[in-house]
């Protein structure tokens, strides 16, 4: 006897239904996420203004390199320090890529600007600064294990104190 049109749809998704169960250890190994999608969500932070989200970005025994102090320091307490600064100073602050990044499989590099208008205390007129510079992030399961920054501090400088 053949089986009837109702038994042929419940084996039909009896399979189907075995086959995305079997499927589901695959999709619990996806691809690590990319030196630029960690990078980028690391940006968006920035943009957003969320020191707590950026230094969630780096490992715990992460290294950073800012070439205006020319010395490595613990990334966390320095990425931290540096954004709750530089918001002091420019509280619209924001940050992005200005050329295409050079990415490997363990980091990514790339040209940036940053912008944003400074007031003076007591001045009621505000300035816009704009300061350039590159990037270089390493990536190390998901996370960012070493960051240096290379820009002209001068150029701040000179743009605050005009």
């Amino acid at each position: 006897m053949l089986p009837s049109p109702f038994d042929l749809c419940v084996r039909r998704q009896m399979l189907l239904a075995g086959l995305l169960l079997a499927g589901l250890p695959l999709l619990a190994h996806a691809a690590p996420p990319t030196p630029s999608a960690i990078v980028a969500r690391y940006v968006a932070a920035w943009n957003a203004h969320d020191p707590d989200a950026a230094t969630a970005m780096l490992a715990p025994d992460s290294v950073y390199f800012n070439s205006s102090l020319g010395q490595e320091q613990e990334a966390r307490a320095a990425i931290d320090g540096t954004m709750r600064g530089l918001f002091a100073l420019l509280p619209d602050l924001h940050w992005r890529m200005i050329e295409q990044p050079i990415e490997s499989a363990s980091g990514i590099a790339f040209e940036w600007e940053v912008s944003g208008a400074y007031k003076a205390d007591g001045q009621a007129a505000t300035k816009p600064i704009r300061l350039r510079g590159a990037s270089l992030f390493r990536v190390r399961d998901a996370r960012i294990s070493y960051l240096a920054d290379y820009y002209d501090s001068e150029s701040m400088r000179r743009q605050l104190d005009r």
